[in-house]
């Protein structure tokens, strides 16, 4: 500006920024940072095992494409071009039946992009494909666009659940565990809907953990549908439901389910208050808890925000016990009141002495729990879901 004057430094400054968007998008022209099948990306939620038989097979007809950079008119265009070409490839009776569009790595969206992004809805809806659109952050898509107010009308349009259909799906989608009520519309063990909301063929997602849960739960009540429901349980009894999950985990026998009543003398009951802590960041793991009613909360103290909801059915703190490791969160009880199963040290270690089939039992529990954590989808900085409670 000293040496040309005002004009002609703002002149230039523009130019600047101008030149500076065009490098910073030119890096991401292409809108797909690439794409796979959830064979590969699974959800976090616990599901059943008769879930798990459907889901082996059937994950494959879903399809993650990530996105990434900024989207214009012009790479919205080359998008909606692929995304025809993938509908179109995907014919026959293995053909694909939902595609998740990820906008994690998005950092611009233009009006005349976001119509299109809309219109994508239509054109798999004919093929008979399902849509859900992860924003990648619960506060929406990043454009000025009213485009989560444009799809969400969608999702109330569309066509809900079958309460009677959803009756038949016994196993909860959120938790995985099994209805002790055949008459009940709600899981018994963390309040999870049974029916299923909204559309069946479009879902606004906020994370791609969401939106890949609700993608497996429209292929089961899909399969449901058609061969009806079975559990993989059997006619027998059901195990109790805070059982059902560490039964899973032990591979589902009938030699398990044996197993796990000598496994619980060694544990103690206690009845938690409202917001009474369990253990502390930090402190020694000398027990494990069993969740057997209620909610617990784990939390990471200084990650602010960071916590994770310990539900019915769940082991929590035999990775401390088991490894001698301190704490890595703070789990405290969450709501009313809790019910917990406790194994301390002292019990652990009589076990291990009396009886270690059973201890050799907790620790392929524990590395189930291992398995099923590190293999979550949102395993990255910030999120507790890697970490073992």
């Amino acid at each position: 500006m000293t040496l040309f004057g005002m004009t002609e430094g703002l002149a230039l400054g523009v130019l600047c920024a101008a030149l500076t968007f065009t490098l910073q998008a030119g890096r991401h022209v292409a809108p797909v940072r690439g794409r796979m099948s959830a064979r590969t990306l699974r959800s976090s939620r616990w599901r059943s095992a008769s879930a798990e038989e459907v889901l082996k097979e059937r994950t494959r007809l879903i399809q993650v494409v990530q996105l990434q950079g900024h989207l214009f008119f012009g790479n919205a265009t080359l998008l909606t071009a692929q995304v025809d070409s993938l509908l179109t490839a995907s014919l026959g009776e293995d053909s694909l039946r939902f595609l998740l569009l990820d906008f994690t790595l998005v950092m611009a969206i233009d009006s005349s992009a976001a119509e299109s992004l809309a219109k994508l809805f239509a054109s798999c809806h004919r093929r008979g494909v399902g849509v859900c659109y992860c924003r990648g952050s619960r506060e929406g898509f990043p454009c000025s666009f009213p485009l989560s107010e444009r799809l969400q009308s969608l999702v109330d349009e569309g066509p809900g659940g079958d309460l009677e259909m959803a009756a038949l799906h016994s196993c909860c989608t959120r938790c995985g565990a099994r209805s002790l009520a055949a008459d009940r519309l709600s899981c018994l063990a963390c309040g999870e809907p049974r029916g299923v909301g909204g559309s069946r063929s479009i879902c606004l997602a906020d994370t791609l953990d969401e939106g890949l849960a609700w993608c497996e739960d429209m292929l089961l009540l899909q399969h449901y549908d058609s061969h009806g429901y079975r559990d993989a349980a059997g006619d027998g009894e059901p195990l109790p439901l805070h059982l059902q999950q560490m039964h899973r985990l032990c591979g589902g026998s009938e030699e398990a389910a044996r197993d796990l009543a000598p496994l619980l003398t060694y544990f103690t009951p206690q009845r938690l208050s409202a917001g009474q802590v369990l253990w502390r960041q930090g402190e020694a793991s000398d027990r494990a808890a069993l969740l057997v009613s209620g909610r617990l909360q784990f939390e990471l103290e200084e990650e602010d925000g960071t916590t994770e909801a310990i539900l019915p059915g769940h082991l929590v703190g035999e990775f401390g016990l088991i490894s001698g490791q301190a704490r890595l969160g703070t789990l405290r009880c969450a709501g009313d009141g809790a019910d917990v199963l406790l194994l301390d040290q002292e019990a652990f270690q009589r076990m291990q002495e009396q009886q270690p089939r059973l201890a050799f039992l907790l620790a392929k529990i524990c590395m189930g729990y291992l398995g099923h954590r590190v293999m979550h989808v949102a395993n990255r900085i910030w999120e507790s879901h890697c970490l073992p409670v």
